[in-house]
C-alpha cells in the first residue's frame, strides 16, 4: 500500500475557543474544523478525498 504524507496546521478558533481549525496547505481549499483537535484533524484528512488528483496519487483507496 502506498502512503501520502500531508502536513496540517491546527489552531484554536478565535471566535469559538472550544473549536479548532485545521488547514492542509497541500490541498487547495483544504480547510476544516472540529470540536476537538482530534476531530479537526480527522476532518482535514477526510478533505483530501474531495480532490481527484490526490486520490489518484494515493491509489484511490481510503
Amino acid at each position: 500500500m502506498d502512503y501520502v504524507r500531508y502536513s496540517a496546521v491546527l489552531e484554536p478558533d478565535e471566535e469559538e475557543p472550544h473549536r479548532y481549525n485545521a488547514q492542509v496547505p497541500a490541498l487547495p481549499g483544504g480547510l476544516s474544523n472540529g470540536e476537538s483537535i482530534e476531530n479537526a484533524w480527522a476532518n482535514a484528512l477526510g478533505a483530501r478525498w474531495r480532490f481527484p488528483e490526490h486520490r489518484t496519487r494515493s491509489g484511490g483507496k481510503r
